[in-house]
């Protein structure tokens, strides 16, 4: 038999063999690879193609999901009340329709922490992409914080019809995106990399936190910072304090300082004015990182400007719980009155 002829031979033989064994012809694709075609001409599963996909290679479409997990937008923030948040879900088939799940719900973030919702995957596929934002005006960015996973299963109570506190280490999976937010900022994850942001990866947002005045011949003190109420609460860098004080007629020297109460008044940082207050007068204050002591009049008002740790703002992390801001004043008078305080902060908040 000649060279030719039996070379060609083989190759049938090879091909007959193989029709046998597996009942199927094999097909090549760009990479090289051989797959079993089968009767439906649908590619076998690899660990490149989970359960199998249409087309003549094997290509990742997006993060293979399973029939049970759960694909979950979790937001947490410091108790900032209700907002609305809209979801979009695509999961590519192995048949090559693409499940598409939209929905949008009301959600009170009522407490810290995080509140969330999630769709039920039916089937198994390629999720192609998870989107959601919240269309509640009035939040800047770094309002809030959004991971979106992909769970093991679903939170207590959980769903699509509305949100729960309930995700637990049970539920955890895979971390698919993270990302601060606010108003009509999406978050998304796309395709097949984690797309991961660390809270403190954006610039805090400046918040005015107005105090109560105190009765006359009483120092004023703030509320919490650090801690999870939703005017204080988050990681505060304290900017700047102002206040008024206006002095009775009764003969002293006041010296209005400010005290930065940590760890639950174990640690304090005290700062006072070099100038003093007489009786009589009506005397503003603003406490400022990296600024000059002055003393200013103008028109009928005077401005004292007090520095405070050497330029730096001084920051309460959030979850402490423990911090505050008081006043302290030498020399003050039980006529004596504070008001118009307020405290500037950039606020950031954290994952907790």
């Amino acid at each position: 038999m000649k060279p030719f002829a039996k070379k060609l031979a083989i190759a049938v033989v090879s091909v007959v063999l193989v029709f046998l064994i597996y009942g199927e012809l094999p097909i090549h694709d760009n990479s090289g690879r051989v797959h079993h075609t089968g009767k439906a001409g649908v590619i076998g599963a690899d660990s490149n193609n989970p359960g199998g996909s249409p087309g003549n290679a094997s290509v990742s479409n997006g993060q293979w999901v399973n029939a049970g997990q759960v694909i979950w937008f979790q937001y947490t923030s410091q108790a900032i009340g209700t907002v609305t948040l809209n979801q979009d879900v695509r999961i590519m088939l192995p048949t090559g329709q693409t499940n598409l799940q939209d929905w949008t719900i009301s959600c009170n973030l009522a407490t810290n922490g995080g509140y969330g919702t999630g769709y039920l995957v039916p089937t198994s596929g390629w999720l192609q992409s998870g989107t959601t934002y919240s269309s509640t005006g009035g939040f800047p960015q770094g309002s809030m914080f959004v991971n979106i996973y992909a769970l093991n299963s679903m939170p207590t109570g959980g769903g699509t019809a509305g949100c729960v506190n309930t995700l637990a280490g049970a539920n955890i999976g895979t971390l698919l995106a993270s990302m601060p937010t606010g108003s009509s900022y999406p978050v998304s994850f796309v395709g097949t990399t984690a797309v991961n942001a660390s809270p403190w990866s954006i610039p805090g947002f400046t918040n005015t936190l107005t105090q109560s005045n105190p009765g006359a011949g009483v120092d004023w003190s703030s509320s919490t910072f650090g801690g999870s109420s939703g005017g204080s609460g988050g990681r505060q860098c304290i900017q700047s304090i102002f206040f008024k004080l206006v002095t009775s007629a009764t003969v002293a020297n006041r010296f209005p300082g400010i005290i930065f109460n940590l760890a639950s008044g174990a640690q304090q940082v005290a700062y006072f004015p070099a100038t003093a207050q007489t009786n009589g007068s009506t005397q503003f204050y603003s406490y400022s990182p990296g600024a000059v002591e002055a003393v200013q009049t103008v028109g009928a008002n005077t401005y004292h400007v007090v520095p405070f740790n050497n330029g730096s703002p001084i920051c309460f992390s959030a979850g402490t719980g423990t911090g505050t801001i008081s006043s302290v004043t030498s020399g003050i008078q039980s006529g004596d009155q504070f008001t118009n305080i307020s405290i500037l902060a950039q606020t950031q908040q954290d994952n907790n």
